[in-house]
């Protein structure tokens, strides 16, 4: 369950999106997966892709704005198939999952 809320303000309405790491779809998967993140603020992320020793197998870095956000992922960026964890990290803190590549 995802909850959103939104305030209102003698100016009007405002809008809150919490700090939220998603599960990636599709997952498992073969071709390309899209991992979503929800920001309070626009700000920089950092999205690593490790296995399970902790080596890193991709990084994706950048501004992202506020609300919802998506970056796709490649099987072909990957060299492991399995199970393998990313991790999303912000001013606002870290967040992981597990994701399936086949």
């Amino acid at each position: 369950m995802n909850l959103f809320l939104e305030f209102e303000s003698a100016e009007g309405s405002i809008a809150q999106h919490p700090y939220e790491l998603f599960q990636n779809h599709p997952n498992p998967f073969a071709e390309v997966t899209f991992i979503g993140f929800n920001l309070p603020d626009r700000t920089t992320v950092i999205l690593d892709i490790y296995d399970a020793s902790g080596r890193v197998l991709k990084t994706i870095r950048g501004e992202f704005e506020r609300g919802y956000n998506e970056v796709s992922v490649q099987r072909d960026d990957l060299p492991e198939s399995g199970l393998i964890y990313y991790k999303i990290e912000t001013e606002y803190g870290a967040q992981t999952r597990k994701m399936v590549v086949n």
